[in-house]
C-alpha cells in the first residue's frame, strides 16, 4: 500500500483511475456505512488509553517520590526538578499529546480498513475482478471477466458505490 500524503483514496490503486470528487464521494459513503464501527474502534482505544495514563500516572507519582526521597535520604536534599510542579504539568501534556495522537492514527487505521472492506465489496462474488467504474443496467453489471451478473440490490449498492456516474 502506498502512503499518501494528502488524499487517503491515492493509497488504493483501485482508485487510480477516478477523480478526486469522486473518490471523496466514495470514501465518504464508506465511513458512513461502517459509522458504529468507528465508535466502537474509538470508545476501545479510548479506554484503553485511560487504563494505561492511569498507570502511567501512578508509576510517574511513584518513581518521583522514590527518586526525591531516595536524593533526601543520601545527599542531604532534593532536586526541585522531581517535585516541581512544571515537571508534572509537562508529564501531563506529553501523556495527552500521545493519546491524541494514537487516536489519530487509530482513526486513519479504522478508514484503510473501511475503504478496503468497501473496495472488496464492490468486487465480483465469482472471481473477484473489481466493478469499479462499470455502468450498471437496471441495477445489475456484468462482470467482464466471467461473465457473472452481479446485482447491486443483493449486495445492498446503489450506482453510484461503483463509481460509474
Amino acid at each position: 500500500m502506498r502512503l499518501p500524503r494528502r488524499n487517503i483514496w491515492r493509497a488504493f490503486p483501485e482508485l487510480d483511475r477516478f477523480p478526486d470528487d469522486e473518490c471523496e464521494r466514495f470514501v465518504l459513503r464508506a465511513a458512513q456505512e461502517y459509522r458504529a464501527s468507528k465508535a466502537r474502534v474509538m470508545l476501545l482505544t479510548a479506554g484503553l488509553l485511560a487504563v494505561s495514563a492511569t498507570g502511567i500516572v501512578l508509576l510517574v507519582g511513584l518513581v518521583w517520590r522514590k527518586c526525591s526521597a531516595w536524593l533526601a535520604i543520601h545527599t542531604g536534599w532534593v532536586h526541585s526538578f522531581f517535585v516541581s510542579a512544571e515537571t508534572k504539568y509537562i508529564s501531563i501534556v506529553l501523556l495527552v499529546g500521545v493519546c491524541g495522537i494514537t487516536m489519530l492514527v487509530v482513526r486513519d487505521q479504522w478508514l484503510i480498513r473501511t475503504i478496503t472492506r468497501k473496495l472488496r465489496q464492490t468486487n465480483c462474488a465469482k472471481c473477484s475482478y473489481s466493478l469499479l467504474g462499470l455502468v450498471p443496467d437496471r441495477g445489475v453489471v456484468q462482470c467482464p471477466e466471467c461473465q457473472h451478473p452481479f446485482f447491486l440490490g443483493d449486495a445492498g449498492m446503489s450506482d453510484d458505490d461503483l463509481l460509474s456516474g
